[in-house]
């Protein structure tokens, strides 16, 4: 129940930031364009008295202003769940994982040696100590050759005793 309400929450929240920057971007386009305010009353009663005093779409700029207009809501609904489902938490750290990329790239660039990163501690090796390393640790195993016509003359004289 808690994770249906927060997953609701999210969704809310992500809801009224997606529709107030659609909102601003929208009023920006049609106010660029058409030179009308989608907050105005003032503007929304200009094309209410066009619309009562009879006139119709006969310019391609007015067609293309009321599919504007319609349009809208559509790109609205899309995008609203476009934008819920990014995850914005990779877009706030994008800051402080290009900070973190730029100093790898500039300290560990260039140089002969490994990092290794394991909670922010950072132990440079270089490849020769850490292929000895590797080496030490494992003890020198020599693969055995089977001849497996001799194992098969073993498990025949075997299973004939």
């Amino acid at each position: 129940m808690l994770k249906k309400l927060l997953k609701l929450l999210k969704f809310m929240i992500k809801g009224i930031i997606w529709s107030y920057l659609y909102a601003s971007f929208a009023s920006l386009i049609t106010v660029y364009f058409w030179s009308f305010n989608l907050f105005s009353a003032q503007n929304r009663e200009i094309i209410k008295h066009y619309w009562n005093s009879g006139r119709t779409i006969g310019d391609t700029n007015d067609f293309i202003f009321l599919t504007a207009l319609l349009v809208l809501f559509i790109f609205w609904i899309i995008g609203l769940f476009w934008f819920v489902r990014r995850n914005h938490l990779k877009w706030l750290l994008f800051p402080v994982t290009l900070y973190n990329r730029y100093i790898s790239n500039k300290y560990g660039k260039d140089s002969p040696r490994i990092i290794l990163k394991n909670l922010g501690i950072i132990k440079k090796l270089d490849v020769e100590e850490l292929v000895e390393e590797r080496l030490a640790q494992e003890p020198d195993k020599k693969p055995e050759k089977i001849d497996i016509r001799t194992e098969v003359k073993k498990k025949i004289e075997s299973s004939k005793k």
